[in-house]
């Protein structure tokens, strides 16, 4: 759990393929949580993103749910566009694609933005 954390502080690699993407945490016990948030870790499942299109795939690890939502979304996404060379991750920047998506929940009838996007 904490390398995971370790290894995913940084989600740049996995982002870097479409402007649209981003990353959320799904909910952990208490325990790893404080853990997390003691040590400035992103501990716990995570799930890839789509602010576009509203896709999301999760998976243990970011490695994972990149590989999972890159092959069953974006490959044929006609949308895909990719960061300029350069392009890094922000916690500010992520915020931003987070509250894009949610608006889209919202207007898509989830009042709450909780569920996963449905592809």
């Amino acid at each position: 759990m904490f390398y995971a954390g370790l290894k995913d502080a940084d989600p740049t690699r996995v982002l870097r393929h479409c402007e649209h993407s981003l990353v959320s945490i799904t909910r952990v016990p208490l325990l790893a949580h404080m853990l997390g948030q003691q040590l400035g870790l992103p501990i716990g499942p995570k799930v890839m993103e789509c602010s576009k299109h509203g896709y999301g795939y999760g998976a243990a690890s970011l490695d994972e749910a990149h590989a999972g939502f890159t092959t069953r979304f974006c490959q044929s996404c006609p949308d895909r566009q990719p960061h300029p060379e350069g392009w890094e991750y922000s916690p500010e920047w992520n915020e931003k694609q987070l509250q894009i998506a949610l608006k889209k929940k919202h207007a898509a009838g989830d009042p709450t933005g909780e569920d996963q996007p449905n592809p």
